[in-house]
């Protein structure tokens, strides 16, 4: 069955139209570690806890909400809040706020 025909991902018995993909995003995962472990990229420290909200998943997961749920409890305990955000593609340059 392929994943078209599927009603439900538990329906599929193997991963036919589904293999090619996670093998090219596992060889992307594994580039980008090793990019780091010989650090031809790299990692900074902030002079601040960090919070990351995101993922790989665009629109309509809940982040929006769960940052403003964070910021919120955050900042009720007396502490700054930052918000770094930035459009989807990455290019546009970083927008901050502060509470």
């Amino acid at each position: 069955m392929s994943l078209r025909e599927a009603r439900n991902p538990r329906e599929l018995d193997s991963c036919d139209d589904t293999c090619p993909l996670s093998a090219l995003y596992g060889a992307g995962v594994q580039l980008r570690r090793t990019l780091y472990r010989r650090e031809f990229l790299r990692s900074f420290t902030l002079p601040a806890p960090v919070i990351s909200v995101g993922n790989i998943t665009t629109g309509g997961t809940g982040k929006t909400p769960l940052v403003a749920f964070i910021a919120r409890a955050v900042a009720a305990r007396g502490q700054k809040v930052g918000v770094l955000t930035r459009d989807m593609d990455g290019r546009t340059p970083l927008d901050a706020f502060w509470f």
